[in-house]
């Protein structure tokens, strides 16, 4: 009770003491009975009776006071009860903080774990596979690039083809499927399709359907050729491998416990031990599907063993291949013993792809894109149907019909085209060359010609920007047309590929271009109504003689005579090997020769790397004297004078090669072999036929008769000691320029000591 409260309760008991003292007195005395009696009958008084009522008003009070505490304690029991909810559930919500943070480490530790062991498994399968810590997953970048370039839906009809059905399901009599068409048929886009068709599948399993897994790889460039050698199978059969390994968690498990076990993996057992004979997949439900694309020619030993195993593995049922390839391929697997497979042959299968093509084109043709034309959409059914009869669904005879088809406007020279598709891609292609040899300027076949030559015989992949910065160098100016461009709109005989290369269209194009002498010779063959220059001459001269002036005139026999196609001296024609590499080992001393103010582009690199492998390509008995006396101008000034050399071995201010790259290009400079090859340039005397200093010539001499790589390389000695004592020059410079000196005197040291050894056996 408060003091309010209290102090009630005291008087209440006071009146109550008061109450009982006055009850005892009437009581036990008769004179305060009798006075009692007496107020009351005449007063109306009664001393007890307003103690009673005090007591009553005492009363009110005290529950007007017992209210007012009721309430007020019911307001702080309710506030009392909200910070005891507040206080429950903070305590609630930091128990749950606490559960969620042990979930989570427990799930860390466990993901921790889980990555740990997946490391060292991965680990142990790149050790035994040879692969380095990152590895280019190019097989995916490949994939990808053909899936950008894939018309929609197109591929779908192979997933109603009854023999490939069966193949999928593992009911074929033959674990190995082949798709057979020639180049540019479209095997490896449909190989896209049905990658694309395993990879949804993944991880998806049906009431009839099974498990997928799905590994492949695109073979292309020098990868196909690699497959047609003795061996050469161990690149792919690794990529499966990990690719297999990143999908299934069991059979990295699986792979990890062989590799372990077996440390390094020999390549010809490792689809033996890693696939065919894996214990894994003999258990597991589900199907381990392997796709390669790209198969040409005769396959060698090593391609024949991996598909032996794949047709006598006990593991069939589980694991599937399938591989695309052209008609001699397909003729070889055939005549191959132990190999048993289903085939498919994409022409007669892959019309509504063709079709697909077609129709996409003729919406991008202006004479054929006009579909609410009823009769430009019969003529458009003829063009579709009629292509796909007469070329037999070989897309390069289509694709060669669509280029002419967009150049004309008139219904009966585009049928004239349709009907006339059908002939060999050789003699389509052939037509191609002779109507650019006829519409091209000399300029323009000029550079038809050198981007043969690089596509032929450049190392390693050739960009289109570094096409572009050759054709640039080659003409000393700069075209506005991007190269992909012009490729669209005049040099139909290239292509940029998918990968941003430069490469023939098809093929046969290379077959089709030809040799240099022939063209030169025999110019008649390939354009038979074409006229010399000559000759108009002459027929100008005879009709000036005979008619009269007027008459001359009114004819206007010259603009008739410009319209007859002239023999052109440059026709598109390819070099034979020797005269093409000696031109690429030219134009790579050129770059490397030039001034310094010429020498920063963007084939400098490939210059220095590559201009040994084309030196060396040369038989010089078989290249013209002009080449030769150019070239060796050339090769001199790049051993001997100074800014040559150092753009030679990348010692300027202005080169961004880093120093690990300076010192390839030394060592590259310094090996036996370039040495040996420039000398033996050098002693052609064809070769040194240019030169007329006699300085330089007195080098030359002591370089071919006896002083070899220390006279060879004297003069960058010289200039590398120039650079070291004489210059000041940025640490990467200096650097360089001792690494040579140190390199060059261990060289010559080295052949000194050798040939005093020699001489004391001799003696």
């Amino acid at each position: 009770m408060d003091v309010s409260l209290t102090k009630l309760t005291a008087n209440q008991l006071k009146l109550f003491v008061t109450i009982c003292d006055h009850a005892i007195s009437l009581r036990h005395t008769s004179r305060g009975k009798i006075k009692t009696a007496f107020k009351i009958a005449f007063l109306g008084d009664s001393n007890i009776q307003d103690l009673v009522g005090q007591m009553a008003k005492q009363v009110g009070k005290e529950h007007i006071l017992i209210s007012a505490h009721t309430f007020l304690n019911s307001q702080q029991a309710a506030a009392a009860s909200r910070i005891t909810l507040d206080v429950t559930k903070n305590i609630q919500d930091q128990v749950s903080q606490v559960q969620k943070k042990l979930k989570d480490m427990y799930t860390a530790t466990m993901k921790g774990k889980e990555a740990h062991e997946q490391s060292r498994t991965d680990a142990a399968i790149k050790n035994a596979l040879g692969y380095g810590r990152d590895i280019v997953h190019i097989w995916s970048d490949r994939y990808r690039d053909y899936m950008k370039q894939r018309l929609p839906s197109t591929g779908q009809w192979i997933f109603d083809d009854p023999m490939f059905a069966r193949w999928e399901k593992g009911q074929s009599g033959a674990n190995i499927l082949t798709i057979t068409g020639g180049s540019r048929t479209g095997k490896s886009f449909l190989a896209a399709s049905i990658i694309e068709h395993f990879l949804h599948r993944a991880g998806h399993t049906e009431a009839t359907d099974t498990r997928a897994t799905a590994a492949f790889y695109f073979l292309e460039g020098d990868e196909v050729k690699a497959m047609q050698s003795v061996s050469n199978i161990d690149d792919v059969v690794k990529s499966l491998v990990w690719q297999f390994t990143l999908a299934d968690a069991r059979y990295r498990r699986s792979a990890a416990e062989i590799c372990r076990e077996y440390q390094v993996v020999d390549v010809a057992a490792m689809s033996q031990r890693l696939l065919f004979e894996n214990p894994y997949l003999r258990e597991v439900h589900g199907m381990f599907y392997i796709i390669i694309d790209g198969l040409v020619g005769k396959m060698g030993e090593g391609m024949l063993r991996f598909l032996r195993d794949v047709s006598a593995a006990a593991t069939g049922c589980r694991i599937r291949v399938l591989v695309t390839c052209d008609p001699e391929c397909f003729e070889h697997l055939g005549q191959a013993d132990g190999i048993s497979f289903n085939p498919i042959h994409i022409e007669a299968k892959n019309k509504p792809d063709i079709e697909a093509l077609i129709e996409s084109s003729m919406n991008s043709m202006m004479p054929l894109n006009n579909c609410a034309d009823a009769s430009v959409r019969d003529l458009r059914k003829s063009v579709c149907d009629g292509l796909i009869k007469e070329t037999g669904g070989d897309y390069v005879r289509v694709k060669f019909a669509l280029d002419e088809i967009s150049k004309q406007e008139f219904p009966d020279k585009i049928l004239s085209i349709v009907h006339n598709a059908g002939r060999q891609r050789t003699e389509q292609i052939s037509k191609e060359i002779e109507e650019l040899n006829r519409n091209l300027t000399d300029t323009e076949i000029s550079e038809i010609n050198e981007i043969i030559l690089w596509i032929q015989h450049h190392r390693g992949p050739l960009t289109e920007t570094r096409m572009t910065t050759a054709l640039c160098a080659r003409n000393e100016r700069k075209s506005l047309l991007r190269l992909s461009d012009k490729f669209k709109a005049k040099y139909t005989l290239f292509t940029i590929t998918h990968r941003g290369e430069v490469n023939f269209q098809v093929p046969e194009v290379e077959k089709a271009i030809p040799q240099r002498h022939k063209a030169r010779h025999e110019p008649e063959q390939h354009s038979p109504t074409a006229v010399s220059q000559g000759e108009v001459d002459m027929i100008k001269h005879f009709l000036a003689t005979v008619c009269p002036p007027s008459t001359y005139t009114k004819l206007d026999i010259n603009a008739l005579l410009a319209q007859k196609p002239l023999d052109k001296g440059t026709r598109i024609c390819q070099d034979d090997s020797n005269t093409a590499e000696a031109k690429m080992a030219l134009t790579c001393l050129k770059f490397l020769a030039e001034d310094a103010d010429k020498q920063e582009n963007g084939l400098l690199p490939y210059a220095r790397q590559s201009f040994d492998q084309h030196l060396s390509a040369v038989d010089l008995a078989f290249v013209d004297i002009e080449l030769k006396v150019e070239a060796g101008q050339h090769l001199v000034k790049l051993f001997t004078h100074d800014t040559s050399i150092d753009a030679l071995l990348c010692n300027r201010e202005s080169s961004r090669f880093t120093p690990v790259r300076i010192e390839i290009c030394q060592k590259l400079l310094l090996e036996s072999d370039t040495a040996n090859t420039v000398i033996r340039w050098l002693r052609d005397s064809a070769v040194t036929s240019g030169i007329t200093d006699e300085e330089t010539k007195e080098w030359i001499s002591d370089v071919i008769n006896g002083g070899g790589h220390g006279k060879l390389l004297a003069p960058a000695a010289k200039r590398m000691a120039f650079h070291l004592v004489r210059e000041p020059h940025k640490l990467p410079v200096t650097r360089g320029a001792f690494q040579f000196i140190v390199y060059y005197i261990r060289k010559v040291w080295s052949s000194s000591l050798e040939q005093r050894v020699s001489r004391q056996a001799n003696s």
